[in-house]
């Protein structure tokens, strides 16, 4: 991957040659590198891949081709692409031969070792964990068998990180029986794994097998399991693909009886419970007599309580061998299974299916397929792609895993006589005490008595479902590219696929302080009685030697996981049906230990890999908001008594308007803060029930700070945005009734951003424009009044009428003056302030100016005449009414669909203008990437989003990662899934991309209005305005994952319980890394004066990290140059945009004052339209139109070094001093003078600009 698509590249860099119109840097955005993320949440994604395919899909969209038959060249499109994706995804054949070659030499060498006694000593803190005396002697036996497993076996291993599993089968003489109980099975286990690492650690043997230091043997889990570690060989010095070798002990299938280890059994004696005083019961007691010499002591006549999590381990290391053979049996029968498997898990890595301890992963999708063709609903005669659909339709189905029993082929014999256990064995089964069952998800082996997907969780199954479903349907319609591309490619980061993310931290609980850490309802609710007892599990565990360590394995499940499951638990009753989804991402453990040398101690030990629970929900975003959750009726009985005892205090009784008493909860919040309830729900519930201490991020609030201004609040920019919605209604009813004028106005049409929930600062009421005086926001607390006005426009539609002139000129006059007629008759009917200009007319009214535009049925066709006799190929989009109105219903459709539509396109626009990108993006097109990024139609991957922080993150995504020089961004606002319709708006929109070749916008967004883009983005951004852009959007990206989701930049740094305190650190953090601007990318810095601004109230200067970020700004290697008017002149220009004191309007009165005001007026564009003139062959200018106090000039790649004069730039360059390069005439040969640039941006923003600075060092 070159520098033009590393997200890393510097801010030069992608500056970089500007003015190429031929420039290709951001055709390398094709390929994306997902970025690794910590916790095992997000691991490596496949590279997108420039397939070969590109002629297909152009013959698929070509012009000549048409679109009637795009169908029949999507099938061998499908199957060029997936056999290109089969070739690059799977292990190279050179590759493959090496970790083999590998794997038969590790074999023969641990065959060949000979019986001898195992030192302890590498794994010594293990053994202590396991209650293993150290002293214990174990003798090494050469294993019975070596045999590779998994994928390798089947060829179904796939890139980037293949990993070949290696077998190693325990002799069943190296147990006792009753190994099974109390971990003494997994410390042999341990035992005979070191040894085999000392063997291979051997310097001779690792010199023979190319292994470069014990750097290359660690130690890791298997499946997140803390008891059954397996050691990891690295090869990636050794293979291009950096592929693994894992060498996992097993057992033989008959080494304990299996009946024992059924999920109802117990075989870990500290997880127990005591008998109730004088029973005598049914519950099953520990025998006195049994061998448990290395168990805790604990009381005769505790009750038994099963350890289903512990037996599946054991059962796992019996059954591994001989279901790793059934699967090489189908394989062999199915020639295209490792094929259809690749395809899976790439599928499922695209889809973010495997991320967390809990995730559907390669191993599981694959059993389901050999399932499929095992039970004949899949044939062995399929192809890949066909095998591929099938096992989506059947991981979708609706009864798949809930009343149906999903499980291989019973195998005839080889197993336990026994019967193996019962669906509603593996259903109720649940560890220790906990009411949880651990079997969330029932796949089962071929013997029955192995739950194949015993670590998936139900809400990761149902992830996999909704992708499964979406990406069938949409393979079902389309075979095309955008097919293909939603399925194998495309793919968004984890963090934006949940709307919410909480970091739940839970205190490390000593069992002499459980008392002090129970959930504060437990402590409420405990009485004196209930404190005198405790559990025989709490007694033992007190008991254990070791650190906390030892705490994870007396218990049948580590206890991670618990607080895991447990919390998912919680957030899931707590949000009903605010959630669609509600998933704890589980914690496996931390892995990577390097094995130690036989002459020092080892400190192989595992806990969790982070140190808090990561849960995550998707929202549903029409129920999010609602401020009350209504319970059962308050003579329910017990239904009532189970709500107010998980809501405790909150729980209140409340008469409804149906005369309906219930049990309620009421989340109180001002309208600006309803988004926060969900954060309010969650972060309640979780501290009601979990221990006492536990702390909760927050997420929702993270980018509210970009939303705010100085001098008011967000509830302030609600009522204002109501307000203005009430104006403008009210204008038009007003409107509507004036009789006098020659045209009859029938209706109004709002056309501004405001008016569709798209505006980021709403305008606010304005003193001298009517607004009433409690509807004064600012105004009140200001020395002064705002100058400018924004317009809000609105388009006046005027009766037909066969009258009108024939001619563009004299039809443009007719229709100026019909605007002059009408602010006079507004002013003398109504009393509004009204001046009409030549193409619209400027309004006072309730506090706001209002722009209205006229428009009549003979506009298009004036406006076609007009544009025929210019020669212009396209009307120029603000122009073109039926586009704006088209627009501006679609955006205002998606706003009222989803309320996390209007604050995701405002953070987009805020964070593009942070960027200092306003002059190269309309809000338009904005809005338009933000719908296709909330369109169900642009993603299989998950629905739409529901949150402002996960709305934001899909745009980023959709600007940083949309292949732009490939393919068209189809912004089909309304579509759900794909369909003919869409297909063709696609079809259209790539063949006039093709036809236009390098003249074809960067940017080539369409849609049902516009398929040829001829409007928002027709002239910007260009290649690399649109490069720097997806550089800057994957960093952000990035950066909020990171907060979000890893360990590494965990938000909680205030004090426990703080929440308020480490929600304000994690939104100054973002604000600082995600929203402000980095200055030092420029070469000239123009300064302007703040009181000049109208958006000054909207800066994001005032974070502290803003100053250190620009520290070197105008120090060393920079210049300033300053304006030299005298005081009177300065006095002058400075009065023209100043804002007017109150003292004045006092003074002169409103009307005379109201004559000053400056409507639709914002001196930044207009100042950078004039650099844009004056310096736009030599530099590009930058700045923030939303509150930003600087320009910048960004000088073009050959306007920085010597070249030969050019006549458009001479104004600002000089020439060039000293030794002249070779083949240059010394008169022609010139640099850019900074001086002088700096110089005409003085003059040209005359009263505007302070000062400007400029690099010393060009």
């Amino acid at each position: 991957m070159d520098s033009a698509s590393d997200p890393d590249t510097s801010g030069d860099e992608v500056f970089s040659d500007v003015d190429s119109e031929d420039q290709e840097g951001v055709d390398d955005e094709e390929m994306e590198e997902v970025p690794p993320h910590a916790n095992g949440v997000g691991q490596h994604a496949p590279k997108r891949r420039k397939l070969a395919g590109r002629t297909a899909r152009e013959a698929l969209h070509g012009v000549g081709d048409g679109i009637d038959h795009a169908e029949d060249a999507e099938a061998s499109l499908l199957d060029l692409e997936v056999r290109e994706l089969l070739e690059e995804a799977a292990v190279s054949e050179d590759d493959s031969a090496v970790v083999h070659s590998i794997a038969l030499q590790i074999t023969s060498i641990i065959k060949a070792l000979p019986e001898a006694e195992v030192n302890p000593s590498p794994i010594a803190a293990l053994l202590s964990n396991f209650d293993f005396p150290v002293s214990r002697k174990f003798t090494f036996k050469p294993p019975r068998k070596v045999e590779i497993i998994g994928s390798f076996a089947i060829e179904g291993t796939c890139l980037p990180s293949p990993c070949l599993d290696l077998a190693v089968v325990m002799p069943a003489s190296c147990f006792d029986n009753k190994d099974q109980l109390n971990h003494r099975y997994h410390a042999k286990r341990a035992l005979y794994l070191s040894h085999v690492a000392d063997a291979l650690q051997n310097k001779k043997i690792a010199k023979q097998l190319g292994l470069a230091g014990d750097s290359q043997l660690q130690w890791t889990p298997f499946r997140g399991d803390p008891r059954r570690p397996v050691l990891i060989v690295d090869l990636q010095h050794g293979t291009a693909s950096g592929a693994t070798l894992r060498i996992i002990p097993v057992a033989t299938s008959d080494l304990f009886p299996l009946q024992k280890l059924a999920p109802t059994r117990n075989n870990l004696r500290s997880v127990c419970n005591p008998a109730a005083p004088g029973s005598c019961g049914n519950a099953k007691k520990i025998k006195t007599n049994e061998n448990t010499s290395n168990a805790p002591a604990i009381d005769p006549s505790s009750e038994l309580l099963p350890t289903p999590y512990y037996n599946a381990g054991i059962l796992q290391d019996m059954l591994m061998l001989d279901h790793s053979r059934t699967l090489q049996k189908i394989a062999k029968n199915a020639s295209r299974l490792g094929e259809a498997s690749i395809l899976l898990r790439v599928w499922a890595e695209r889809h973010r299916l495997p991320d967390g301890e809990d995730g559907v992963d390669g191993f599981f999708l694959t059993n389901l397929l050999a399932q499929l063709l095992q039970t004949g609903k899949a044939s062995s005669g399929m192809s890949s792609m066909h095998l591929f659909r099938t096992t989506l339709m059947a991981l979708h189905h609706p009864k798949a895993f809930v009343k149906d029993t999903l499980a291989m082929q019973r195998a005839s014999s080889g197993f336990s006589s026994a019967p193996p256990p019962t669906l509603k064995a593996y259903r109720s089964a649940s560890s220790g005490t906990s009411n949880t069952s651990l079997n969330e998800v029932i796949f089962l082996d071929a013997s029955g008595w192995l739950n194949l997907s015993n670590y998936i969780s139900s809400a990761a199954l149902k992830q996999a479902q909704v992708c499964a479903k979406r990406t069938a349907a949409l393979l079902s319609v389309s075979a095309g590219p955008d097919a293909f591309d939603a399925a194998f490619l495309a793919g968004y980061p984890l963090a934006s696929l949940y709307d919410v993310w909480y970091k739940v931290t839970i205190p490390a609980i000593e069992e002499e302080k459980k008392t002090d850490l129970q959930p504060r309802s437990a402590q409420k609710l405990e009485t004196r009685t209930s404190k005198k007892k405790k559990t025989a599990a709490a007694e033992s565990a007190s008991k254990m030697k070791g650190g906390p360590s030892s705490r994870y394995y007396a218990a049948d499940v580590p206890e991670w996981i618990q607080w895991d499951k447990k919390s998912v638990e919680i957030a899931t009753k707590a949000l009903g049906t605010r959630a669609t989804l509600v998933r704890a991402f589980f914690r496996g453990c931390s892995g990577g230990v390097r094995h130690a040398s036989t002459s020092s101690p080892g400190s192989i030990n595992f806990g969790p890999s982070r140190e808090y629970t990561l849960v995550a929900a998707r929202i549903d975003p029409t129920h999010a908001l609602r401020g009350v959750d209504i319970g059962p009726a308050a003579d329910s009985g017990a239904p009532a008594a189970q709500f107010r005892a998980f809501w405790g205090e909150k729980s209140e009784l409340r008469r409804f308007q149906d005369g309906k008493i219930s049990e309620a909860v009421v989340w109180e919040t001002t309208p600006s803060q309803r988004h926060l309830i969900v954060d309010n729900i969650v972060q309640y519930a979780l501290k009601q029930h979990l221990p006492s201490g536990t702390r909760v991020s927050r997420c929702s609030g993270l980018l509210d700070d970009a939303l705010k201004r100085k001098s008011s609040t967000a509830d302030d920019d609600v009522a204002a945005t109501r307000l203005v919605e009430a104006a403008a209604a009210r204008l038009g009813k007003r409107l509507r009734t004036l009789d006098r004028l020659p045209l009859q106005i029938v209706g109004t049409q709002p056309l501004a951003p405001v008016l569709r929930h798209a505006d980021v600062f709403p305008p606010r009421p304005h003193l001298l424009a009517g607004a009433a005086t409690a509807d004064l926001i600012s105004d009140l607390t200001s020395s002064s009044i705002p100058r400018c006005l924004p317009a809000v426009e609105l388009l006046c539609q005027l009766e037909g009428s066969g009258k009108w002139p024939d001619g563009p000129a004299a039809f443009a006059k007719m229709k100026a003056a019909v605007g002059v007629q009408l602010a006079q008759l507004l002013h003398s009917g109504f009393g509004i302030e009204a001046s009409a200009a030549e193409d619209y007319v400027d309004i006072l009214s309730d506090g706001f100016a209002f722009r209205l535009i006229l428009h009549t049925e003979r506009d298009v066709a004036m406006q076609q005449l007009a544009l025929t006799a210019s020669g212009m190929p396209h009307l120029p989009p603000e122009e073109d009414i039926a586009l704006r109105m088209w627009h501006h219903g679609a955006i205002s459709a998606a706003a009222a669909a989803n309320p996390a539509f209007e604050p995701s396109v405002r953070l987009a626009k805020r964070w593009i203008a942070s960027q200092w990108l306003s002059p190269h993006f309309r809000d338009e097109a904005i809005e338009l990437l933000v719908a296709a990024a909330f369109a169900a139609g642009n993603s299989v991957i998950a629905p739409p989003p529901g949150s402002r922080v996960s709305g934001f993150l899909r745009f980023l995504h959709v600007l940083g990662n949309h292949p732009w020089t490939a393919t068209p961004l189809v912004g089909d606002i309304a579509a759900g899934d794909p369909g003919p319709g869409r297909r063709e708006v696609a079809a259209r929109a790539h063949a006039a991309q093709k036809a236009e070749e390098t003249g074809a916008p960067a940017m080539f967004i369409t849609g049902p209005k516009d398929d040829q883009c001829v409007g928002w983005t027709r002239e910007h951004p260009t290649r690399a305005i649109l490069h720097r852009a997806a550089v800057l959007a994957r960093r952000a990206v990035d950066k909020l994952e990171e907060i979000l989701i890893s360990s590494s930049a965990s938000p909680l740094k205030g004090k426990v319980g703080k929440v308020e305190t480490e929600a304000a650190d994690s939104a100054t953090e973002v604000l600082e890394s995600v929203f402000v601007h980095d200055e030092s990318d420029y070469e000239i810095l123009i300064r302007l004066r703040a009181d000049a601004l109208p958006t000054h109230d909207n800066t994001l200067t005032r974070y502290k990290n803003k100053a250190k970020a620009n520290k070197s700004v105008g120090a060393t290697g920079w210049s300033a140059v300053e304006p030299n008017d005298s005081p009177e002149e300065s006095k002058k220009s400075r009065a023209v945009l100043k804002g007017i004191p109150k003292s004045v309007v006092e003074a002169r009165g409103a009307a005379a004052v109201r004559k000053e005001l400056l409507v639709g007026f914002n001196p930044v564009p207009l100042y950078v339209s004039l650099l844009e003139d004056r310096f736009g062959a030599v530099a590009v200018p930058c700045a923030d139109y939303l509150g930003g106090t600087s320009v910048g000039l960004k000088l073009r790649g050959p306007a920085l070094q010597p070249g030969l004069l050019r006549p458009e730039a001479a104004h600002a360059t000089k020439p060039l001093g000293g030794v002249v390069p070779k083949d240059f005439d010394d008169s022609l040969v010139v640099v850019p003078d900074l001086e002088a640039v700096a110089a005409d941006c003085l003059a040209l923003g005359k009263g505007l600009v302070e000062r400007v600075e400029f690099r010393k060092d060009l």
